[in-house]
């Protein structure tokens, strides 16, 4: 869009009524200059206010020409080849387009700061699967295992969850590492598999600017290297790593994502 500043700069949403904000499309040092202009300006204004020096509108558009023909400003002789109606529906219909690419790839103030907690992975794990489990999002009561391996008892999986909440994610090897201890824990009676690894890609995209391109990353090796992670992470890290990348706004990885973590719950 242009703009240098909005309402809810940096991290917030560009709002349409931002864009018709000439102001908003200025870099720092113009908004500088503009900001010393129109202060001089009205200290100009206020002492002859106080000197009672009666001024009508028409003297006043003199006065602010001849201000600013004495700063060195050039003066619009006309009105310009655009209206600021024109520019005000160019302004407005560009938002329309960009409007849908931030809908698409927005992530509000609440759920970043939630992301890589046990609240956002019940999130996750409800949206997905809140038509098919009535347990969707919620932490299992009962003991689990696969394969022989005993998942984190139910008894004291309040306790384990805090414990990975807590764990670092500033590098990629710590996002591995809770991404690992996750899977372990296993919280919900189903469906784990899939909602960590959108939680996974959740905490990468915050922290790294990355995400996991699944479609490089072969079925029976993940499965092979999730069974291993437990007691040794190294095979699912290097996996992850070689896989990563930085098309974190692309709507096509997002459902390559998608579509590839049911392949690997598939038979």
């Amino acid at each position: 869009m242009g703009l240098t500043n909005w309402k809810y700069a940096p991290e917030g949403k560009i709002l349409i009524s931002d864009v018709s904000v000439a102001k908003n499309y200025l870099g720092e040092a113009h908004i500088k200059e503009l900001n010393r202009i129109v202060s001089a300006y009205l200290d100009l204004a206020e002492n002859r206010a106080a000197r009672g020096i009666t001024t009508n509108m028409k003297e006043w558009v003199q006065f602010l020409n001849q201000f600013l023909e004495l700063s060195q400003y050039p003066i619009l002789q006309d009105n310009g080849k655009v209206s600021a109606l024109e520019a005000k529906l160019k302004a407005e219909q560009e938002f329309e387009n960009y409007r849908k690419i931030q809908d698409d790839n927005y992530i509000s103030d609440f759920y970043r700061e939630i992301i890589g907690t046990t609240k956002s992975l019940k999130q996750i794990h409800a949206y997905i699967f809140g038509g098919l489990y009535n347990s969707a999002g919620q932490i299992r009561q009962k003991n689990i295992s696969k394969g022989g391996f005993q998942f984190a008892v139910a008894h004291f999986l309040g306790n384990t969850l805090k414990q990975i909440e807590q764990m670092p994610e500033t590098t990629f090897e710590e996002i591995a590492d809770k991404y690992v201890e996750m899977n372990i824990a296993h919280p919900f009676m189903e469906g784990n598999g899939r909602s960590t690894r959108i939680w996974l890609d959740l905490i990468l995209k915050k922290r790294l600017k990355k995400c996991v391109d699944w479609s490089k990353i072969n079925k029976n090796d993940y499965l092979n290297a999730m069974v291993k992670s437990s007691v040794n992470s190294n095979v699912i890290k290097n996996l992850l790593k070689n896989a990563l990348t930085d098309e974190i706004y692309s709507r096509e990885m997002f459902m390559k994502g998608i579509d590839y973590s049911y392949y690997y719950e598939g038979n």
